[in-house]
This record gives C-alpha cells, structure tokens and sequence, in this order.
C-alpha cells in the first residue's frame, strides 16, 4: 500500500526552568532541548515504520530549519 501525508513539520524548543516566569521577570534555563515534530510528520514516520511506502508533503519555509528536519527524518526510517 502506498499512503501519502499532507501536513506539516516542524521544530520544537524545549526549556526546562524550575518556575514559570512572572510578568516583566527574566528566568535562565541550564539547559534547553530541540525536537523535531508536526503532526503530519509524526503520522509519515508511524506509516513508515509499518512498512509503507510514505509521501510526506509539507511546506519547509526556512532553508536552516528544512535542512534540520530532513536530515532528522531521513535517520528515523
């Protein structure tokens, strides 16, 4: 079976901080992680791993982010 996933991609920040930040208080992370996600690609990589043949369709605007995303993707299947 051949699927096709129309839907987007993206990049996730992640800071973890030990309290949110009150209004006009600046907080410092120690650290901080990036994810890659979006849902139409989450469901491309879950029909991949089934084994399907998948074309994923999205729109990649900024050349720095699309260059992420597809060499992250092109590891997970």
């Amino acid at each position: 079976m051949s699927v096709v996933v129309i839907g987007s991609a993206n990049r996730d920040l992640v800071v973890k901080v030990d309290q949110l930040a009150q209004k006009g208080q600046t907080i410092i992370s120690q650290n901080y992680e990036e994810f890659c996600g979006g849902k139409g690609a989450n469901q491309a990589v879950a029909a991949r791993r089934l084994r399907e043949n998948v074309t994923f369709i999205t729109n990649l605007v900024k050349v720095s982010i699309r260059d992420r995303l597809l060499q992250f993707y092109k590891k997970k299947v």
